[in-house]
């Protein structure tokens, strides 16, 4: 099989990048899971594992999100927070990765750090 042309990879990344930016109920019938649109757009399995940590792809699936929640991005993120806030571990996760924080490194070097200590509170 013949290498793509960089135009051509560049664009079924950006398609790629628009499937993952879909919620799963607004994706196309034939496209609903990650095998269908690898198969629709021509790329092994492998390949757009890669391709979720490429820049251009999270790029291109960050302005799709953007784009359907118009508007409501700022009432979304404060219902994530005040979520999270609430003890949540699903939206604090959320935040978290919004953040950058799950996967990096600690300031100091240390581990992975522990979001969960952000959204503790103390009620005295």
């Amino acid at each position: 099989m013949a290498r793509p042309k960089s135009g051509e990879t560049n664009d079924k990344k950006q398609q790629f990048g628009m499937w993952l930016g879909l919620p799963v109920a607004a994706r196309p019938g034939d496209s609903k899971t990650q095998y269908q649109i690898c198969e629709k757009i021509g790329i092994t399995k492998k390949t757009a594992s890669k391709w979720r940590q490429d820049p251009l792809v999270q790029d291109t699936a960050r302005n799709i999100i953007k784009l359907l929640a118009g508007n409501d991005q700022v009432e979304v993120l404060n219902a994530i927070i005040k979520d999270a806030k609430g003890g949540q571990a699903a939206q604090q996760r959320i935040f978290a990765e919004m953040m950058g924080w799950i996967g990096t490194r600690k300031p100091d070097g240390g581990g992975t750090p522990d979001f969960r200590v952000i959204f503790t509170t103390d009620n005295k």
